[in-house]
């Protein structure tokens, strides 16, 4: 259905465009909550989120629900933080999949910056996917550039060397 959705809502790239400059300031207040939990070691969106609507009951039944004090996580001394989303992981892979959208859509001024900015704050979710996904949109983009500048760059090279480093990771690491 979503994709069906899609089809039919965004007939040119401009439509896109569009939607990408609407759900920039959300996008903006999302990241700026996730750091501002991370940094301040309070989830004070689950928190009110808590007090507006109760806990939630879990799969695992009544009295087997964490508190929320023993659900926060600590990594390098920053906390985990997840802002207005269930999870970290969820929170960083959402907000850091937003980067290469930005840097590449052709959109310019405070909606492309304030999108960037954002995909950046996913960092703060101290989640390793979203780390992950950062680097492989900066990879990505520093490439995308790079084949723009240079001949004889293609992303078909660009596949073969990165089969070729996993082969040899592969090959020579303990547990591939």
């Amino acid at each position: 259905i979503g994709y069906y959705l899609a089809r039919i809502t965004f007939r040119r790239l401009t439509d896109f465009r569009r939607v990408l400059i609407l759900f920039s300031p959300g996008l903006l207040v999302a990241g700026l909550l996730v750091t501002a939990e991370s940094l301040l070691q309070r989830p004070f969106v689950t928190m009110w989120a808590e007090s507006t609507f109760g806990r939630l009951p879990l799969a695992l039944g009544q009295d087997a629900r964490p508190t929320l004090e023993s659900a926060i996580q600590f990594r390098s001394g920053l906390m985990r933080a997840s802002g207005p989303f269930s999870h970290p992981i969820l929170a960083g892979l959402f907000l850091a999949s937003q980067l290469t959208l930005y840097a590449l859509s052709g959109i310019r001024g405070w909606p492309r910056t304030i999108g960037i900015a954002a995909s950046f704050m996913a960092f703060f979710t101290v989640s390793s996917a979203a780390l992950l996904s950062l680097m492989i949109g900066l990879a990505g983009i520093a490439f995308e550039y790079l084949t723009r500048v240079a001949r004889g760059i293609t992303w078909r090279l660009a596949l073969n060397i990165l089969i070729f480093f996993l082969l040899v990771i592969q090959l020579t690491a303990n547990s591939g």
